[in-house]
């Protein structure tokens, strides 16, 4: 999957992730978590939602187009 995140000044992040979720954090807040596939399990990186614009997730198809 490849999440856009944009921020304030209209700068966009596009990274690859395998998992991705909301969670509200007790001292920050509203947060977006992602994990790509070199992060452990659990040890991904946070990002409060008050400091980006918007986000998306789109999914990406793996492999080649050429026929078997």
């Amino acid at each position: 999957m490849k999440l856009s995140i944009m921020y304030p000044d209209n700068r966009v992040e596009e990274i690859y992730v395998m998992r991705v979720f909301t969670f509200n954090a007790i001292n920050a807040g509203p947060c977006l978590y992602y994990e790509t596939s070199s992060d452990l399990s659990g040890k991904g990186k946070s990002v409060r939602l008050s400091e980006i614009k918007c986000w998306e997730v789109n999914a990406v198809i793996v492999g080649s187009p050429m026929p078997l």
